[in-house]
């Protein structure tokens, strides 16, 4: 699906490709990249309101095991439309923003897709979907074969309690599944945002797991009396924590009962974790996190006295261990927060591991180490046999490719200084990479000004390049 976003504080105006596997955003600090990155996770990560005309016999699928369905293309394509129309309501569930000021503020905002219905329908139906939707800790593998719009449903059993059947039920699967179907192949999206390693070190203080409990509470309660007073209520709520925050909050409250269950990712991320952290990280039984480092057998280190380096990885690690899904959107805000080069360059390595796992990223960098690794693992994917030989000898894994048509990178930028609108430009991937114009060009003027310093220092008269 091709996103387009109009007056978002600074963006006038940006359309992004989600069926990207990996989606780069770069550019100056204030140019709106987090704006954009957290209205894209709110659109992927809520649920919808409109109710699709598609009726799912929960009974049989709780008794039995499995359903089939058709469920149409039309009736996906109408979620999608719907939903964009009602998302900028949403703004002050998104931006920690008062009702009153929202029209100040976002009252322009629009949200759309340029994909036409012809064009959906055709990638939908030639589509083979499978999806895993998860309603708390039960768990629904959805399947649409190739060239069907007939849908099996199956349900894992493999939870600690059955599910009962009641109203709350039949509403949220039915809208899960629908929505999960409707915005493939994104299923979900998760974000790691740039506060992430003071996250798991301050929210058992904020303990967000009692708002938690008291909104869904409230969810519920108001979910039979119709659409309309559950949509009222959620759009009315404002809180100090952007949408974003606030959820990786509650999973860092929540962390005891999140790693009860293994992701389908679990041995990739205990091997993240020794490649990138040299150790391991652990989670207590009172959801604390704590680092055991190689180096020191036997002994453990509480989060607040761990190095920086595993406080920015460890919400990646919990999130590769226990909560990654395929298809399932990671956002990263500057991924290289703490980190030495060393480790920007391995961890642009496992995030061209993790999409050719079947997980989807989208970060947000100012880090020309990851973008130049970037480079290379795009130029390692070109069909040219010697390369298989240059790779070995610089110990990349045989996974650690990109193809170039699986990448989308932006730029955010001011054209020009006195430019009130920051332009959002889609930089073109070649088969040697792509340029970032802004971090290009800040370090041509670094080297340009060391290089003067240096001759005038050393032989007192300036350089001026080769003249």
């Amino acid at each position: 699906m091709k996103l387009r976003i109009a007056n978002l504080g600074v963006i006038k105006e940006a359309t992004f490709d989600l069926s990207k596997k990996l989606t780069v955003f770069c550019g100056p600090n204030g140019t709106g990249k987090t704006y954009a990155a957290y209205v894209i996770n709110s659109l992927l990560a809520r649920e919808l309101f409109y109710v699709p005309s598609i009726t799912l016999d929960i009974s049989s699928l709780l008794k039995i095991g499995e359903i089939k369905v058709e469920i149409p293309a039309e009736e996906l394509y109408k979620i999608i439309k719907n939903e964009l129309e009602l998302f900028p309501e949403t703004i002050p569930g998104i931006f920690p923003v008062a009702i009153d000021k929202r029209d100040e503020l976002f009252g322009s905002l629009k949200v759309a897709t340029n994909q036409t219905y012809e064009a959906f329908a055709n990638n939908y139906v030639t589509s083979d979907i499978k999806v895993i939707h998860s309603l708390g800790s039960y768990k629904f593998n959805i399947h649409k074969p190739l060239n069907s719009q007939v849908v099996s449903i199956v349900y894992d059993r493999t939870a600690v309690e059955p599910l009962t059947l009641d109203s709350t039920l039949d509403f949220l699967l039915t809208l899960g599944i629908s929505r999960a179907l409707a915005l493939y192949p994104n299923s979900s999206s998760t974000v790691l945002p740039v506060e992430r390693n003071s996250i798991f070190t301050f929210s058992k203080e904020l303990n967000l797991q009692k708002l938690a409990f008291f909104e869904q509470s409230k969810f519920v309660e108001l979910k039979p009396r119709g659409l309309k007073e559950l949509e009222k209520f959620i759009i009315s709520r404002t809180t100090r924590y952007p949408h974003a925050i606030r959820e990786a909050l509650q999973v860092a409250d929540d962390l005891s009962n999140i790693s009860r269950t293994a992701s389908p990712f679990y041995d990739f991320g205990v091997e993240v974790e020794q490649h990138l952290l040299q150790g391991k990280v652990g989670i207590d039984a009172g959801g604390e996190v704590n680092f055991a480092p190689n180096k020191a057998a036997g002994k453990s280190f509480s989060f607040q006295l761990s190095s920086s380096a595993v406080k920015t990885l460890s919400s990646l690690i919990v999130y590769l261990k226990y909560q990654a899904k395929p298809n399932d959107l990671l956002i990263i805000d500057e991924p290289e927060l703490n980190l030495h080069p060393d480790n920007q360059i391995l961890l642009a390595r496992v995030f061209a591991r993790m999409i050719n796992k079947g997980m989807r990223l989208l970060i947000s960098t100012h880090s020309d180490y990851i973008i130049r690794e970037l480079n290379n693992l795009i130029m390692l994917s070109a069909d040219e046999p010697a390369l298989k030989k240059v790779a070995e000898g610089f110990g990349y894994h045989p996974d650690e490719k990109i193809n170039r048509e699986d990448i989308g990178v932006y730029l955010f930028h001011f054209k020009n200084p006195e430019d009130e609108h920051v332009t959002v430009e889609s930089v073109e991937v070649a088969e040697n990479g792509f340029e970032v114009k802004t971090i290009e060009d800040t370090i041509n003027k670094l080297n340009a000004a060391s290089e003067e310093i240096y001759y005038t220092m050393k032989y007192g008269y300036q350089h001026h390049g080769d003249n």
